[in-house]
């Protein structure tokens, strides 16, 4: 007879603190799951390596800091478990335990991920908890990587993008961008922003300004594994540069975007406070207060609500708002909260959105 998996659940948890894994652990065990694993955020690195037999990897994002993105990500790509996010999700609610034992067991009754192969790795299962509501927050399987795909965050950090070695046209022989479009992502967008520019139709009329959550060191790495797979330029944002099109500028960690009268990139001190780095909020309001009814933004896969307040912003300055839908995001929380701000007028997948755009520019 085929061998049936275990009656008891077994559970590896990740979470911030100390305090929030004691509680995932009690309120785990009260509902009969066994958690063979406790361990921090900064440890994520370690998790896929751990010899424990489990079924399902739980993380729970609350607290989540932007310099434990990278690590999230790398997870993402090698965790041999399905994975559940656990997102601003009360464990005293009532109705939470018994969502979230229904959500883990229906993960852990998926089929097992395939052996690893020489050249792909195995993709695990991705679902979301959040308060957002259950419509907008079932996360599907993530797509399979083209083969030879792998992680930006496996890129060594002295590699070097190949293209633009002679170095950038003069401004007077380049056109600068008719429209400026802003990409705001976080948790899994590293993936989805390259399906998107994989599916770009080139010579587009437009320069793509993205604010990634991310870590200050990876910003060079990001722009070199979507140029890999990118028909434009994608670079780190630098004071002085015209904007122009057929170009992505990364927005940096540490300053504040903006864009002068001239079309020229500045880049300023950041003296508030920022829970999420880059802020997409003010980056959707520096856009779309120069460009107005020349500006877009679309919001990708991400945890928080960063970017809904910039897209009211840049709404109301004329631009037009898209977001990538739940269903092909990992984690759907900035995407939704986009969604309920009221602004967004298309949801697609990465590569509907690209379709879409290159209809947008034509008319």
């Amino acid at each position: 007879m085929p061998e049936t998996r275990a009656a008891t659940l077994r559970v590896v948890v990740i979470a911030e603190t100390e305090t929030q894994r004691g509680r995932l652990k009690a309120l785990l065990e009260a509902n009969g799951v066994e958690v063979v694993a406790e361990r921090g955020l900064g440890e994520c690195q370690k998790v896929a390596l751990d010899p424990v037999k489990a079924d399902v990897l739980l993380i729970n994002l609350d607290d989540a800091m932007d310099e434990e993105l990278e690590n999230l990500e790398m997870l993402i790509e090698r965790s041999p478990w399905p994975i559940l996010f656990n997102e601003n999700a009360s464990a005293n609610s009532g109705a939470h335990p018994r969502s979230l034992i229904a959500k883990l067991t229906q993960l852990a009754g998926s089929p097992a991920p395939a052996p690893e192969p020489e050249v792909t790795p195995a993709r695990p299962v991705l679902r979301v908890v959040s308060s957002t509501p259950e419509w907008a927050v079932a996360a599907a399987e993530q797509a399979e990587p083209a083969v030879g795909d792998t992680s930006w965050v496996d890129v060594e950090a002295d590699t070097e993008a190949e293209r633009g070695s002679d170095g950038p046209p003069a401004d007077a022989e380049v056109e600068p961008a008719r429209q400026v479009w802003v990409l705001g992502a976080s948790l899994g967008g590293p993936p989805a922003l390259k399906r998107f520019f994989g599916a770009l139709s080139p010579g587009l009329p437009v320069c793509f300004v993205l604010a990634q959550h991310i870590g200050g060191g990876f910003v060079k790495l990001l722009a070199d594994q979507l140029n890999r797979c990118s028909a434009v330029d994608v670079m780190p944002a630098c004071s002085g540069r015209l904007v122009r099109h057929g170009e992505v500028l990364l927005v940096p960690v540490g300053e504040r975007f903006a864009i002068d009268d001239d079309g020229r990139v500045e880049l300023l001190p950041e003296k508030r406070q920022r829970l999420y780095r880059p802020s997409v909020d003010d980056v959707l309001q520096a856009v779309g207060r120069r460009y107005g009814a020349a500006s877009g933004a679309i919001i990708f896969s991400g945890m928080g609500a960063d970017g809904a307040r910039g897209c009211v912003d840049l709404a109301e300055s004329g631009g037009v708002v898209w977001a990538q839908d739940a269903d092909s995001c990992i984690i759907s929380s900035m995407p939704d909260a986009a969604r309920l701000s009221g602004t967004v007028s298309y949801s697609g997948t990465p590569e509907a959105l690209a379709q879409r755009l290159a209809d947008f520019v034509d008319q």
